[in-house]
């Protein structure tokens, strides 16, 4: 059987090694990036890079057929008997403004997406531990409960975080990958057509490492034949210097779910999980159990 996971970002990768292997990676990176590192150089230099499972083919796929599941490549047709499309979203802007934030002395910083306001916070979060003066537009996370939201209010105004309105820097919204043209919303096997599967920032709802990563592993289990479903949950660490704030809730999915701890030992988690994902090239591993 011929199966084709394609992208080799967070969920890519996972969707592969639940394939155990019996798949073919198609990617036009060569490496894979750890992007909650990336960020990290905001406030220092920080690896963020590791190489691609063994085995990845790195070529530019020029067309998809879903329905069809074929692929082109190289000028060749591939048909596929299965396939996983984690191809993720477009940031065009992101480096820019990163450079942009990183030289101004007094950054403030907003969001086209509500979803993406943690990334936003945790960016300037890290330019707060510099010594800056910082601006926060948008609300704390209020799409993920209210305890979360009042917790990181304060936790905000404790670390010296101002929150008001008319932001000089915004992150703009993510554009769906070209190929695909939208942002998709499957069901909780994240099949799309029959033996095609989708996962990671190609689906609509926040786009997060961690959930990505999961959604890669349902996707991979489901494409070998071992039927899973996604219980989707947003899971994500925030680092504010002095302590970490531990954030886990399924409130964006309709649920009631909602946890938020607090202590120097979750910024330490982070700290790990950072170097966890680039020495094991991406795969989740035993983190999905945390």
């Amino acid at each position: 059987m011929n199966v084709l996971v394609l992208g080799a970002g967070y969920a890519g990768v996972n969707a592969y090694y639940a394939l155990r292997g019996k798949a073919t990676l198609i990617t036009d990176s060569s490496t894979f990036k750890f992007y909650t590192a990336y960020l990290r150089n905001l406030l220092r230099v920080t690896p963020y890079i590791s190489k691609l499972p063994k085995g990845a083919v790195i070529e530019r796929i020029n067309d998809l057929d879903l329905k069809g599941k074929w692929i082109i490549v190289g000028g060749r047709k591939v048909q596929a008997d299965k396939m996983v499309i984690a191809l993720g979203c477009r940031r065009p802007r992101l480096d820019q403004l990163l450079r942009e934030l990183r030289s101004s002395n007094r950054p403030s910083l907003g969001v086209e997406y509500n979803y993406d306001e943690y990334i936003a916070i945790q960016a300037l979060l890290y330019l707060r531990q510099r010594g800056l003066e910082v601006k926060y537009c948008g609300s704390p996370l209020s799409w993920l409960g209210e305890e979360v939201s009042k917790v990181v209010d304060d936790s905000l105004s404790e670390v010296g975080v101002r929150v008001g309105e008319s932001c000089e820097f915004q992150l703009t919204a993510p554009e769906p990958h070209e190929l695909i043209g939208r942002f998709l919303s499957p069901g909780p096997s994240l099949e799309v057509e029959p033996g095609v599967y989708v996962a990671g920032d190609l689906l609509e709802g926040p786009k997060l490492g961690e959930l990505a990563m999961r959604m890669g592993t349902v996707a991979g289990l489901n494409a070998s034949g071992r039927a899973k479903v996604l219980k989707p949950i947003f899971i994500n660490i925030l680092d504010f210097g002095k302590f970490g704030l531990h954030i886990r809730s399924d409130v964006p999915w309709g649920g009631t779910y909602v946890s938020v701890k607090k202590s120097p030992i979750r910024r330490l988690m982070k700290r790990f999980i950072e170097k966890y994902y680039l020495w094991r090239k991406g795969r989740m591993g035993i983190l999905s159990f945390l």
